[in-house]
């Protein structure tokens, strides 16, 4: 549009944007096809967060603020939740404790110690019953929401 609110139409030519005017139907499709597949690469569409996520026996809805374990409710606290919220969008990715503070506190910068996590983590574990060997230690690493229960063979 140009000042005076009238369309412009040379600025709207096919010319103005790279193409070759006259040109088919055909190879507009291709020129539009090609332009968006550029767009996408410089800003790539940022993939839907998950609001439910189901691990085994374990259902949490992650806007709800809500977890499950075999249809009963469990209830969390809220740093609880939010730590196993901060899991589950990480599923199967090892997360250590700095990265668990960071992503399930408001103030990380005022928690004393990250062996708060430790604790958290633990009242988690007995909070989720028989669905709390999905919550896993990597020694060293940090903690992860396995994809699949671990089972623990008895001698």
């Amino acid at each position: 549009m140009s000042l005076n609110g009238a369309i412009d139409h040379e600025a709207l030519a096919p010319t103005s944007f790279g193409l070759q005017s006259p040109m088919s139907i055909a190879e507009f499709a291709r020129a539009l096809a090609s332009e968006l597949d550029r767009l996408r690469v410089i800003a790539p569409r940022q993939p839907q967060e998950e609001s439910i996520i189901v691990v085994g026996a374990l259902r949490i809805d992650l806007e709800g603020h809500e977890a499950t374990v075999d249809g009963a409710i469990v209830a969390l606290q809220p740093r609880e939740f939010a730590l196993l919220r901060a899991l589950a969008q990480n599923l199967g990715r090892v997360l250590s404790r700095d990265k668990l503070l960071e992503l399930a506190w408001p103030d990380p910068e005022r928690v004393n110690s990250n062996r708060t996590v430790d604790v958290h983590i633990r009242r988690l574990r007995l909070k989720l019953g028989e669905a709390a060997n999905l919550v896993c230690t990597v020694a060293g690493s940090g903690y992860k929401l396995a994809r699949l229960a671990i089972t623990r063979q008895q001698p």
